[in-house]
């Protein structure tokens, strides 16, 4: 049975958005917030400013759903990164790590967008807007680790909201090395400084078997 008229439109008008946000995330990437602008996002999309503006009005509503679709691919990523769920607490925070560590080497675009974003005040807003509910969520998820991790062991003297914190600055700064100094990042070293670091504190633990 055909799909109705209106199912089939719906699919071309998604189709047609998405292109322009992979455009505006190409252009982001390479110029910069401040100089990305609806025709040079169309011009890059392949279509008309008219098509871009019909679909999201303004330029802020575009770098809306940017942050939007940036945001959707990485949680969906940290989201498939905890499972199994009944896994050891440590085996998962390992592979939050390890995602977070690899992400840059697949994602490098998507970095440079971010960056564009945080580097600018108002891009800055609109990703406090959208990105750190899902920020605050990765770090609950780093520390709720931990809180399996510290009572299965029997660790004592572990402060789990200050090791997630240290967990999760951590990771960020190996993404500013990946996305400044990308000709230095070593992913297997970067991994490395995790395992040393996790197993100076947890040194029951198996870190290498994620």
């Amino acid at each position: 049975m055909a799909r109705p008229k209106s199912a089939r439109s719906e699919d071309r008008t998604e189709t047609s958005k998405r292109q322009i946000i992979d455009a505006a995330i190409d252009v982001i990437a390479r110029r910069g917030l401040g100089k990305s602008t609806l025709q040079n996002i169309a011009e890059r999309a392949g279509v008309s400013s008219a098509l871009v503006v019909f679909h999201f009005k303004s330029k802020d509503n575009l770098m809306k759903a940017v942050l939007g679709h940036l945001t959707t691919i990485y949680e969906a990523g940290w989201e498939q990164s905890l499972r199994p769920i009944d896994d050891p607490a440590a085996k998962r925070l390992m592979r939050l790590v390890t995602y977070d560590l690899e992400f840059p080497g697949k994602h490098p675009k998507y970095l440079a967008a971010w960056y564009a974003f945080w580097g600018e005040t108002k891009g800055g807003l609109l990703y406090k807007g959208i990105g750190r509910a899902g920020d605050d969520q990765c770090l609950r998820d780093i520390r709720q680790a931990i809180e399996e991790i510290v009572p299965e062991g029997r660790y004592e003297g572990i402060d789990c909201r200050c090791l997630a914190e240290t967990i999760y600055i951590m990771t960020f700064g190996h993404w500013h090395v990946a996305h400044n100094e990308a000709e230095r990042y070593d992913i297997a070293l970067a991994r490395k400084t995790f395992v040393d670091y996790l197993s100076s504190i947890f040194p029951g633990e198996d870190w290498t078997g994620y």
